[in-house]
Formats: C-alpha cells, sequence, structure tokens
C-alpha cells in the first residue's frame, strides 16, 4: 500500500495497530526457548529502543511512544518480561538506561547488582550495587537499611549497624 500510494488511511491504521502490538511481540520474543539467541536478542533491541522511546522506565516521552501502554500498564508489562532476563541482561539494560537518565533503571541496576553479587559469591558487585545506591537520588526513600543490607552480606556488622542505627525508619 505504500509502495503504491494507495489507501493511506488503511496504511495508517494498519501501522497503529502494529505499533499497539509491540509490547506482545517483545513478550513473545523474550519469553521463547533460550536456544533461539536469534530471538532473544532481537526481543532485547526491542525492548530497549521501546524503553528509550518512552524516556525510560518512568515514561517521560510515554505519550509519544508506540506500544499504547499508561505507566501503570508498562510496570506490569516489565514485571512479566523481567522474568524471562537473565540478571546479567538486566544489568545491563539498566546500567544503560540509567545512563541515558532514567533514575528508576539505576535503581534496579543495583538490586540485580546486589542479587548477582550475592548468588555467585561475587563481593565486588556488591560494592558495584553500594556505588549506584549512593549517588542515586530520592526524594522520600530511605537508602540506609538497604545499604546496611549489603553491609550485612558483605559481612561489615559495625558499618551496617551504624546504616541501621542512621535510618529514619523506625522498624
Amino acid at each position: 500500500l505504500q509502495r503504491m500510494g494507495k489507501l493511506p488511511d488503511q496504511r495508517q491504521e494498519l501501522e497503529k495497530e502494529l505499533d499497539e502490538l509491540l509490547p506482545y511481540r517483545i513478550l513473545d520474543l523474550l519469553s521463547r526457548d533460550l536456544s533461539d539467541q536469534e530471538a532473544h536478542q532481537q526481543g532485547l533491541d526491542l525492548l530497549d529502543s521501546f524503553v528509550m522511546q518512552r524516556g525510560g522506565l518512568e515514561g517521560k516521552n510515554s505519550s509519544n511512544a508506540k506500544g499504547g501502554l499508561s505507566q501503570g500498564d508498562f510496570e506490569l508489562f516489565f514485571q512479566q518480561i523481567r522474568g524471562f532476563l537473565t540478571v546479567q541482561e538486566q544489568i545491563d539494560l539498566f546500567d544503560h538506561w540509567q545512563r541515558k537518565g532514567s533514575e528508576t533503571a539505576g535503581f534496579l541496576c543495583a538490586i540485580s547488582l546486589v542479587s548477582s553479587g550475592f548468588s555467585r559469591r561475587k563481593p565486588e558487585r556488591l560494592q558495584e550495587a553500594k556505588k549506584y545506591l549512593k549517588s542515586f537520588s530520592s526524594k522520600g526513600l530511605d537508602l540506609m537499611p538497604l545499604l546496611g543490607c549489603i553491609d550485612l552480606l558483605l559481612a561489615d556488622i559495625e558499618k551496617a549497624h551504624s546504616r541501621f542505627r542512621n535510618s529514619g525508619d523506625e522498624e
């Protein structure tokens, strides 16, 4: 239709419907068997471009993005696909998005680094997570308990105790 210049209204409607199917396409590609590396990589690339179009995980440009998802729907979609991503893929994506301006991605990168560091017994990952959290500037979020837990995982009891004492959260 595009090549022949015919039915522009139909073509626009088809393009709009195809854009609305993007989240489902990403989910389909990422949920396939891991042996299908080409499809998985294509899903990662589509996810990256989708998130960047939305203006990060926060959805700063979500009204202009393909996929037609509200922020709440996007968060449900994202929770669903995280299960199909390896921890390293999550770290790589979150780090990339954080460098592009997504604060939420920086926080999620830190959490993924804690998970990776603990499960693989790599204290350097836990140290890297602490750096991410210290650079995280979210108002109203007390990071002291989380930093204290990381210190406990690193067996630094005194520093953890100090962080828990300095927390604004009584519990």
